[in-house]
């Protein structure tokens, strides 16, 4: 009887879903929320053996988390994801709480992270003093983070073009990154080499685990 409720109401929710991201808009949709920019620094800052732990961190974290949210958004195409995913196996109780773990790292890196590194772009690219100034910079952050909100709020068929942008961007600024390093390291030299990858494995894979985090 259970098994048949849960048919009935994945059937009835699958009737509801309209869609509105299409091939080209996954792949794009996927690349922005990969790609960290404002991680790269830290990761890179550990060295050659950084690019050891990435790799490790994509073929234990990356590929199988995006097998399982495949397999299970296929199975189960119903609005509301990991909340309902769980939900069905477990629950409300355990949806529910599935559901504010996860919103969790949502305000912590917009409202954190994200906001901080809009307002040290804004400092380094057009010279203003918003980081030196406390008040300044909660109100610079707060209309950051409405900005965001309202654009989600808003349907994902008519703003589905900013993390299309976003993966443009942050695939040009990889690219120019990646062209930058060859350049200075044919003129001075590489700093390092992959021979000492294995070399203090430990603390470069504590700065990794930020990359994995957000």
């Amino acid at each position: 009887m259970a098994l048949l409720e849960t048919s009935a109401d994945v059937l009835a929710e699958k009737r509801k879903l309209r869609k509105s991201l299409f091939r080209f808009d996954l792949i794009f949709f996927t690349v922005c929320a990969i790609l960290a920019i404002d991680t790269i620094g830290q990761s890179s800052s550990y060295g050659a053996q950084a690019i050891f732990w990435l790799a490790v961190s994509a073929v234990t974290f990356l590929i199988p988390y995006g097998l399982l949210t495949s397999e299970l958004g296929t199975t189960f195409p119903v609005e509301g994801g990991p909340y309902e995913w769980v939900r069905l196996a477990f629950g409300h109780m355990a949806g529910a709480i599935t559901a504010v773990l996860y919103w969790l790292s949502n305000p912590i890196w917009l409202g954190g992270t994200l906001a901080a590194t809009a307002i040290a772009a804004m400092d380094l690219l057009w010279g203003t003093k918003i980081g030196d100034n406390t008040g300044l910079s909660i109100l610079v952050g707060l209309a950051f983070i409405w900005v965001a909100v309202m654009m989600n709020i808003l349907s994902l068929r008519s703003m589905k073009w900013v993390p299309n942008l976003g993966a443009v961007v942050k695939l040009a600024l990889f690219g120019l990154f990646a062209v930058l390093v060859i350049i200075s390291g044919t003129q001075h030299g590489f700093k390092g080499s992959l021979g000492g990858m294995f070399d203090g494995l430990g603390p470069a894979f504590v700065g990794v685990l930020g990359v994995l985090v957000l």
